[in-house]
């Protein structure tokens, strides 16, 4: 085993690690798993990794999308937009999956999910003129 110590259950996890490390010629096991816990203990890290995997499967690498357009990634997909009961106000959809996307693009334009995707965003104008924004998916 390894002195691996950073898992309550340290007899398996050290175990394990071994293996997986001596065995399998892998990374240590636990590498990573603090971004893991975190994504899984935030509901907006849990939904932007789900929909950056479902717009990954429906889209080109490099298709810009509103928050409109994920809103109805997120409705095709059934993945449920945090803080929203339903789909029925599309117009009310988008602002909360903008609400929920402000937050990774505070010090960037850009920002990397723990299991690689990148999601960037960029300021645009409407066909008349408007603000927008628009987010892009890719490895």
């Amino acid at each position: 085993k390894t002195t691996e110590g950073r898992h309550s259950f340290r007899e398996w996890a050290q175990t394990s690690d071994w293996i997986v490390q001596k065995v399998f010629g892998e990374a240590p096991l636990l590498d990573d798993h603090e971004k893991a816990q975190s994504r899984v203990s935030s509901p907006s890290e849990s939904w932007l990794r789900r929909v950056a995997l479902e717009v990954e499967k429906r889209y080109a690498p490099d298709a810009w999308l509103t928050a409109r357009e994920l809103v109805q990634v997120c409705e095709d997909g059934d993945i449920e937009i945090p803080g929203l009961d339903g789909f029925e106000d599309h117009t009310k959809a988008a602002r909360r999956v903008g609400a929920l996307l402000k937050p990774f693009f505070q010090t960037s334009m850009t920002y990397k999910t723990d299991d690689g995707i990148i999601v960037t965003r960029k300021l645009d104008k409407d066909d008349e003129g408007h603000p927008i924004k628009l987010y892009e998916f890719g490895r």
